[in-house]
């Protein structure tokens, strides 16, 4: 909580400004060029494996922009990790509140990754996987969702609700 103009406490109040900060904005041309710290510069296109409810993945060729990673995954995105070295996921933002059909059970990550998603390779920048990566997702991801699995992603939701539950009461008593 800090003071206001008018001495009240205020959580919203502003910050001091600082007086003795240099900032030196570059243009995004250079930024782009200087922020390439896995050697691999951003290109147009990148290779990545689509998912969706069918039995196998696609191989497909993309452009690098965020409105062809939205149109794969039908709106909002968002990443997940995949656990799979160098590899991450990109999926529609709120597929599980717009009735997506769950797609594939991650093991190593427990997520449950609902309606279309694809792979890429992981950086600095989204880059195209490696023949490696292709064989390892498509082993890892490939088969189609069993009920098993589905089970599994929802006993493990279950244990998070009860260690939340459990970390409240623990709360409530004052005992952490």
């Amino acid at each position: 909580m800090v003071r206001d103009r008018g001495g009240r406490l205020s959580p919203l109040a502003p910050l001091p400004r600082a007086t003795n900060m240099q900032t030196e904005l570059k243009p995004r041309e250079q930024w782009d060029e200087d922020e390439q710290h896995d050697g691999r510069p951003k290109t147009s296109e990148i290779e990545v494996l689509v998912f969706a409810p069918a039995p196998r993945p696609a191989l497909v060729t993309m452009p690098n922009t965020l409105s062809a990673m939205q149109a794969i995954v039908g709106g909002h995105i968002t990443c997940f990790q995949t656990g799979i070295e160098g590899t991450i996921g990109v999926c529609h933002d709120e597929g599980i509140l717009l009735g997506f059909t769950p797609c594939r059970y991650i093991e190593k990550t427990g997520a449950l990754i609902f309606g279309p998603f694809f792979i890429a390779g992981d950086g600095v920048n989204m880059h195209s996987l490696t023949p490696e990566q292709i064989a390892e997702v498509s082993r890892v991801l490939g088969p189609l969702l069993t009920m098993a699995q589905v089970f599994r992603a929802m006993e493990r939701e279950r244990e998070t609700m009860r260690e939340i539950e459990q970390w409240n009461l623990e709360w409530e008593r004052g005992e952490s």
